[in-house]
């Protein structure tokens, strides 16, 4: 089989799984331009004096686990919490919510993403699931048992 010296020959998909590129490169790179785009169109006057960092890192903490892991019941959960928090933080900077009604929210929010990731039966990460417990077995060194089982045979 000959294998490829160049990315270029590669197939895209086949580029992707069996590379140095991997998602989560891939989700840094998608980040770091959002933050980016909504800081110069904050800089420009088309957006609310918001604190954008603070709106565009809880964006983050979602999108990032999302893209890097993929969908499963933790990035379903964690994403969907961040996605959320960065939404009630403009609301709540932009005065259209108080603090006292934000995070009750965000709980409910929380408990709502748990019950939808069971009802769709969203898959459960590799790392949580129960490990079946390794049987060691331990050599019989006593020699009298040695000898006891050669005299039985």
């Amino acid at each position: 089989m000959i294998t490829p010296s160049t990315p270029a020959d590669i197939p895209t998909a086949e580029f992707a799984a069996n590379s140095r590129f991997s998602r989560g490169w891939f989700a840094m790179g998608l980040t770091l331009m959002l933050i980016g785009g909504v800081w110069l169109l904050a800089s420009l006057g088309y957006l609310p004096e918001i604190n954008w960092f603070w709106v565009l890192a809880l964006f983050s903490l979602g999108l990032i686990p999302l893209l890097a892991g993929g969908l499963n019941k933790v990035t379903f959960i964690s994403g969907g919490f961040f996605f959320a928090a960065s939404v009630s933080s403009v609301l709540r900077q932009t005065g259209k919510i108080a603090l006292n009604i934000e995070v009750p929210t965000l709980i409910i929010i929380a408990g709502l993403l748990t019950l939808i990731a069971m009802v769709l039966r969203i898959s459960t990460p590799a790392w949580l699931l129960p490990q079946k417990p390794i049987a060691y077995r331990v050599p019989n060194t006593n020699p009298t048992s040695k000898a006891q089982s050669a005299a039985v045979a």
